[in-house]
């Protein structure tokens, strides 16, 4: 009983650390403000997000897309 309760302590372990380095290479993405990124790249990035669990910081958004447009993607996605 005790190697599964290890065992699940570090699966657990790896899955959070997982989810730090996902949110780093998301936040990353973000930060480029590539261009190329901007059709289909923040859907799939805000998608990414809620896969992991975290919240969608606008603020990393590229200059281009404003807090009103931000909402609307957010509000299209939900009801998809």
């Amino acid at each position: 009983m005790k190697e599964i309760n290890d065992e699940i302590k570090t699966l657990n372990f790896n899955k959070l650390n997982l989810k730090l380095y996902l949110r780093e290479i998301y936040y990353k993405m973000l930060r480029t403000n590539d261009e190329a990124m901007l059709e289909n790249g923040l859907v799939w990035l805000i998608k990414a997000f809620w896969f992991i669990n975290e919240e969608i910081p606008f603020e990393l958004f590229p200059k281009s897309i404003d807090q009103q447009t931000f909402e609307f993607l957010i509000e299209v996605l939900i009801e998809f």
